[in-house]
């Protein structure tokens, strides 16, 4: 069975089997992108397939399905699995067999009181080779554990010149008085949450600086949130030696207006 797998079911190269009867590939690359399902409904679905397949060029490999197939096999997927809400991933394996699965994967959405008086993270000193670039990574396995060990809900990267990144499975974003703050696109890994906040910021008409942010500043911001698939928009109140208002107007504002965003996706998709 393909580690980290719960569902019954896997999709391998657009065949529906038995999850006992798959196993995971022997590769080193792993290409891969997770979807939140919310009442049968794969949220952003276009935006995902699209970072999924960016990722194939960016590495200078083929597309492994054409891109108008992974939304049937998707479907396909979630018909046979009874899937209406959770995350799935979708896996390309590099030269090997089997090259594409579809599963589902266990995930941990934020509660209620994180989402009111926000969550603790801290730094971690390490950053991506290739940011824009969504494949298993060694980095991952070495934040997990500093995210165990320090019992935090997620750790940010700061890389050797102490600028700060991204989360290891998330984007943050950052409040100065009226304008969010978030490190520049070219060096973390755009999320569908960051770039649907982005989105959402510019209509409401709050300035957005994409661009490098030193570890040194961090105390002159007055707020600061995780966007992430799963946590949606997630306010921070702790992060390392520094304390924010989760509460913060701009925040709420922005949590606001994207989960209106993913309702109305919902509709619209249904």
């Amino acid at each position: 069975m393909i580690p980290g797998c719960i569902s019954n079911y896997v999709l391998v190269d657009s065949q529906i089997e038995e999850a006992i009867h798959v196993s995971a590939p022997l590769t080193t690359q792993v290409f891969y992108d997770v979807i939140r399902i919310k009442q049968g409904v794969p949220l952003f679905l276009e935006q995902h397939a699209n970072r999924f397949f960016r990722s194939f060029v960016l590495a200078g490999f083929p597309y492994v399905i054409p891109k108008n197939k992974l939304r049937s096999a998707l479907m396909l997927f979630l018909k046979h699995e009874k899937l209406h809400e959770g995350n799935v991933r979708i896996v390309y394996y590099h030269d090997a067999t089997p090259s594409f699965c579809i599963y589902q994967i266990a995930h941990s959405y934020p509660t209620a009181d994180m989402y009111k008086n926000g969550v603790a993270a801290d730094f971690f000193h390490a950053q991506r080779k290739d940011p824009n670039i969504k494949q298993e990574l060694h980095i991952r396995t070495l934040a997990n554990q500093e995210i165990i060990r320090k019992a935090v809900f997620d750790v940010v990267y700061v890389d050797e010149n102490q600028m700060v990144r991204e989360g290891s499975r998330t984007n943050v974003f950052f409040v100065h008085k009226t304008s969010l703050v978030t490190a520049s696109s070219e060096s973390v890994l755009c999320g569908i949450a960051r770039e649907n906040t982005i989105q959402i910021a510019h209509e409401m008409g709050i300035d957005v600086q994409q661009r490098n942010i030193a570890l040194s500043e961090i105390a002159q911001f007055d707020a600061a949130f995780f966007t992430g698939t799963s946590p949606k928009i997630l306010p921070i109140a702790v992060l390392g030696n520094y304390t924010f208002a989760p509460q913060n107007m701009l925040v709420q504002q922005c949590i606001d207006a994207y989960n209106q965003k993913l309702e109305n996706y919902i509709q619209t998709y249904i």
